[in-house]
């Protein structure tokens, strides 16, 4: 397991939430720029990214207390 600093762990936790906006974001937008139809295994990728990335983030903020 790869071990953090408190400081290390408290970016983590504040950044990767917002990266997983920001991919969710971006799949919104490709599909409504782009393909106007969604494809389900982009669309179920993108979502199994986004609860998994905040998944993460709970993780590495309930292992700091």
């Amino acid at each position: 397991m790869v071990r953090f600093t408190p400081r290390q762990r408290a970016v983590l936790a504040d950044k990767v939430p917002e990266m997983a906006n920001i991919v969710a974001g971006a799949i919104v937008i490709g599909f409504a720029v782009g393909e106007p139809r969604v494809t389900w295994p982009v669309l179920v990728g993108g979502v199994a990214f986004w609860a998994g990335a905040l998944l993460l983030a709970v993780m590495i903020v309930k292992e700091k207390s």
